[in-house]
């Protein structure tokens, strides 16, 4: 681990997590103008929590949309607890991707094959922005490049040929 003495600051810093621990490591590195880790390495080496107390608290009660509100078999999950009668439903896994960022996804046409491929919209921006034709994979880009001659094989050396210009 890092260089952690006992300073003044890092004294403070404890103390500071003792006497306020709702407040996340990023509030209490602006505070001490220090990044979060430095926080983090800090309070680990004073064998202290390094969650908020909020999210500690969040983490432990069960879903507001469960069933039994006061239920004792509680299952732990890296971000929340569900109880036993949540888990055995199903119903924690629609709380889990519920939560999870969705991204819009396009279905396009194969240059090549004509296949209809669904892709994420941000990589399909991103295609359209570098390439005219969009295709299903690599293998496709490759055969299409080969077939309209536009990459050709010249002295075991193989050159993409510009458009209008014949080798």
């Amino acid at each position: 681990m890092t260089n952690i003495r006992n300073t003044p600051k890092n004294t403070a810093i404890i103390n500071m997590r003792h006497e306020h621990p709702e407040l996340t490591l990023r509030e209490i590195g602006t505070l001490f103008n220090l990044t979060r880790e430095r926080i983090r390495q800090i309070l680990v080496f004073s064998n202290m929590e390094t969650r908020s107390s909020k999210r500690v608290e969040l983490a432990n009660t069960p879903l507001p949309t469960c069933i039994i509100s006061d239920c004792e078999n509680l299952v732990a999950d890296r971000v929340r607890t569900y109880c036993t009668v949540c888990v055995q439903s199903g119903r924690w896994i629609q709380d889990r991707a519920s939560r999870s960022q969705r991204v819009p996804r396009i279905t396009i046409q194969c240059k090549r094959c004509n296949i209809d491929t669904t892709m994420r919209e941000t990589l399909y921006n991103r295609q359209r922005r570098t390439h005219t034709n969009i295709f299903c994979g690599q293998s496709c880009r490759s055969k299409y490049l080969w077939e309209s001659q536009q990459v050709r094989n010249v002295g075991g050396k193989i050159l993409k040929v510009p458009l209008g210009k014949k080798l």
